[in-house]
């Protein structure tokens, strides 16, 4: 059984901030609709010969962008935890 509020599950994460006062350690609502993540370019693959050619092997460097924004605040909430 997974931990859940109010039949909810959560994630703890690390970024958040700690309970404190005027601190919002807590965020509830739902993510599908409060944020997208988005592919900023394709997969990029780059053949690297010269590199490995030593030991006869060929090497592959691939890198892909990603990004992210808030596109529906409303659906998520911050709260407050009196410490």
């Amino acid at each position: 059984m997974p931990n859940n509020i109010l039949g909810q599950p959560y994630v703890l994460a690390a970024d958040m901030p700690d309970i404190a006062a005027n601190a919002f350690p807590v965020l509830f609502g739902d993510f599908r609709r409060a944020y997208i993540i988005v592919d900023r370019v394709q997969i990029e693959v780059q053949r690297l010969t010269e590199k490995y050619a030593e030991q006869g092997v060929i090497g592959f460097l691939a890198r892909k962008r990603v990004g992210g924004q808030v596109v529906l605040a409303e659906a998520v909430r911050k709260l407050k935890v009196a410490a």
